[in-house]
């Protein structure tokens, strides 16, 4: 059992609706680590780095947050202990029907049924916020390497991943123009 608070800010007991079916019990991993907690976690936790890229993309403060992998390192892992305790056994089962069935693809209605956990769901969204948060990381060094303004394209990035990195090719080239025009008036 563990400890919950429920949106009226009052304190209840529940259960992990997560059970293993091999053993009978209750995963343990799986109480420790709720999905709407790590959902807000993770959420929360990208956006000091975007408001700094975007703010202040030459700081001191954003270069040691931003220039190591560290926190994708350290998010990566997360990932990957929420993957081995939450994955239920319905995930695998359909994999290896897809396997054995040798489709190509997987099934859409299947993929779609298993985002009714959200535990399924969570993981999905960990795994958005990461590639958005890496394309955005690989706009915000290419914009600095370039002398390219970023701040839209990361914003895009926050929100649509691939458009922001579509607007930042669109702004880099802009820019590219316009300094071959500038150099080519001065000369």
């Amino acid at each position: 059992m563990i400890r919950s608070v429920d949106h009226n800010c009052s304190v209840t007991v529940v259960r992990s609706r997560y059970r293993d079916e091999r053993k009978g019990i209750i995963c343990s991993s799986c109480t420790l680590l709720q999905p709407d907690a790590i959902f807000t976690a993770a959420t929360v936790a990208v956006m000091p780095l975007y408001a700094v890229m975007i703010s202040s993309p030459r700081s001191h403060l954003a270069q040691k947050l931003l220039r190591p992998a560290t926190f994708f390192i350290a998010v990566a892992a997360l990932y990957v202990v929420l993957l081995a305790a939450w994955v239920p056994h319905d995930v695998l089962r359909i994999c290896g029907e897809n396997i054995r069935s040798c489709r190509p693809l997987p099934d859409v209605w299947k993929l779609g049924a298993m985002f009714k956990s959200a535990h399924i769901t969570v993981l999905a969204w960990l795994h958005l916020l990461l590639l958005d948060l890496y394309q955005a990381r690989e706009v915000w060094l290419d914009g600095l390497r370039h002398g390219v303004f970023t701040a839209h394209s990361l914003v895009f990035c926050f929100m649509f991943g691939p458009i922001g990195v579509l607007s930042h090719m669109m702004t880099r080239a802009a820019a590219r123009r316009r300094q071959q025009q500038t150099t080519g008036v001065m000369l």
